[in-house]
């Protein structure tokens, strides 16, 4: 137990400490007047975001990823292609469903019917989970389906240009990839690619997160077709002090009730799916059903309690941040301040480290996570510093998704389909929590700091969050297939040189 939990902790510490530093720095350098009430609270969330990150890493070691792999396996040991669609269809609209990053990012945007906005969200990822797996069975290439995909939502776009849903759309198909969705998707498809074998089975273990990310953004387009909320503004209201500071823990002991019931709810669908499949099947034992039992509960404690540090703690930063920089006369240090947080905050999502183990599990460490870490890292950052730059100076953030999404499709004829397939399920991986609880309060804190604003401009942070990884990782592909054929042509030219002197 010792040699699970250290490790743990230190990755937990390593995690969140660097975002914990900076954030701490640019207070005590820039924000001299924040109240003390704020900052506390930002600590409280700061501590159980550790704590959380921590049980939900075990708990995903030891319940998520298994029972993800075992549905996985037990959805394509069936012959019959109609139960796969029901079941896939079932298992996307469930988890969406349940995720409980969607639900926070729903809770920001004004006007709209959250129940109705989850649901559609969901059934887009419903049929876009069925489209990833038949493409699976069917060994189709992934590069044609991304490419054929977002060549519509493209189109979609530019025929709907003043569209206000455009950047919530994109948004909203990085927030549904959350600290729930994103092991249990992943470890689904590995679990799929494990029974079809084949040589394909490495590109195919990764690649679903990435096309169910899809699903979302063509049904948030059609949502917005019929929603009244079209032409809303927002507003970023200043932060009220407390009148007292023992007011602090009533904050935290608020919130705890709503979160333990949402995270309860989204994990029970998963966990009922699970046993009904095991009475079906009963291929597991008692004592490590007890096991997987234990992890889930983990589990649960961690993403409930990391949900209420980030919403409770972070989210009224974010916006103080972003509204209190956006006001200094020189604003543009919001653009270096926010590559710097984007760098870090990649490292306190939850998911990444799901991501990194599994890439290095399934390559046999011939992609090491490193790289991958760096990779997203950089496009994060740099997706975080165009946010702010498109706060400050009121960008379209068309001028970034169309020629963005162009690009990435367009390396995915070029790359090994492996990279492609981690690089799409990045950009899913990468918008998670930390990105729907503080950078989308960062930004918007930015953009109306001098007042209302419109809807379209003051979402679409995570949409340019999820988008960057899928680039940078991509073109690590294509250094790594550069590589690749540099070291076969000084082979083949060895080898040449032997035969010819063997021949003299």
């Amino acid at each position: 137990m010792k040699k699970t939990i250290l490790p743990k902790i230190k990755e937990t510490l390593i995690a969140v400490l660097p975002i914990a530093s900076i954030l701490i720095v640019i207070r005590f350098a820039f924000l001299h007047n924040m109240p003390w009430d704020l900052f506390i609270i930002f600590l409280v969330g700061l501590l159980l975001l550790l704590i959380g990150v921590f049980l939900f890493s075990l708990g995903t070691d030891a319940a998520m990823i298994p029972i993800g792999q075992m549905l996985g396996k037990d959805v394509t040991k069936s012959k019959k292609i109609w139960l796969i669609i029901l079941l896939c269809f079932l298992i996307g609209v469930i988890i969406t469903i349940a995720e409980p990053d969607l639900h926070v990012f729903a809770e920001q945007i004004p006007k709209i019917n959250t129940q109705i906005f989850i649901l559609t969200i969901g059934l887009g990822v419903g049929l876009f989970l069925i489209l990833g797996v038949l493409r699976v069975f069917f060994r189709i290439k992934m590069k044609y389906l991304f490419a054929v995909s977002y060549l519509i939502i493209l189109t979609v776009v530019i025929l709907d240009y003043n569209s206000n849903f455009i950047s919530i759309a994109f948004d909203s198909s990085g927030a549904t990839t959350g600290p729930i969705t994103v092991p249990f998707i992943m470890s689904l498809c590995a679990g799929l690619a494990a029974v079809k074998g084949g040589k394909s089975s490495e590109s195919d273990s990764f690649g679903l997160v990435g096309i169910c990310s899809i699903g979302p953004i063509l049904a948030v387009l059609a949502f917005g077709l019929f929603s009244k909320a079209g032409d809303t503004i927002v507003i970023v209201e200043d932060y009220v002090s407390l009148s007292n500071m023992s007011q602090i823990p009533l904050q935290f002991l608020k919130a705890f009730p709503q979160y333990m019931f949402d995270v309860a709810l989204a994990l029970s669908p998963i966990l009922i799916l699970f046993l009904i499949f095991q009475l079906i099947h009963r291929n597991i034992s008692i004592r490590y059903m007890k096991k997987l039992l234990i992890g889930i509960v983990y589990t649960y404690i961690g993403i409930t309690l990391f949900i209420t540090g980030a919403n409770v703690g972070f989210v009224p930063v974010g916006q103080y941040f972003g509204k209190e920089l956006a006001a200094l006369s020189y604003k543009w240090i919001l653009i270096p301040i926010g590559f710097i947080v984007g760098v870090l905050i990649i490292a306190a999502e939850p998911a990444v480290h799901v991501l990194k183990k599994q890439v290095e599990e399934i390559t046999g460490g011939a992609i090491p996570n490193k790289a991958i870490f760096f990779s997203l890292a950089i496009g994060v950052g740099a997706a975080i510093a165009i946010s702010m730059a498109r706060a400050i100076y009121h960008i379209n953030i068309l001028y970034f998704l169309v020629p963005g999404y162009v690009l990435a499709v367009l390396l995915a004829f070029i790359v090994p389909e492996v990279f492609t397939a981690i690089a799409f399920d990045s950009g899913g991986v990468a918008s998670g929590v930390m990105a729907a609880t503080f950078i989308v309060p960062f930004t918007m804190g930015a953009y109306l700091f001098d007042g209302p604003g419109s809807m379209v401009n003051s979402f679409g942070a995570i949409a340019m969050v999820a988008m960057m990884p899928i680039i940078t990782i991509q073109f690590m592909g294509l250094i790594y297939k550069i590589k690749s054929s540099k070291k076969k042509h000084e082979k083949v030219k060895k080898a040449d040189t032997t035969i010819i002197d063997l021949e003299d």
